[in-house]
C-alpha cells in the first residue's frame, strides 16, 4: 500500500468512528433512553481514547474527544 493509500485508509477508520458516533449522540437526543445509540457512544469513546486511534491521529484522546464534542455543539 502507498503511503498515500495508508493515509486514506487512516482518515476513512477515524472518519467512520466520528460519523458513529455523531449519529449516536443525535440519536440520544432524539430518543430519550436509546440503548443502542448510548452503547454506540461508549464504544466510539472507547476507540477514541485507544492506543490505536492515538498511532492513527497521534491527538491525545482528551483533544480528540473535544474537536469532536465541538462538531455538534
Amino acid at each position: 500500500m502507498t503511503d498515500s493509500g495508508a493515509e486514506a485508509l487512516m482518515h476513512a477508520i477515524v472518519g467512520q468512528a466520528v460519523a458513529d458516533w455523531k449519529r449516536a449522540v443525535r440519536m440520544q437526543h432524539e430518543y430519550w433512553g436509546d440503548r443502542d445509540a448510548a452503547r454506540m457512544q461508549r464504544e466510539c469513546e472507547r476507540f477514541f481514547r485507544s492506543d490505536y486511534c492515538y498511532g492513527l491521529t497521534g491527538i491525545p484522546a482528551k483533544e480528540l474527544l473535544e474537536r469532536v464534542w465541538r462538531t455538534v455543539e
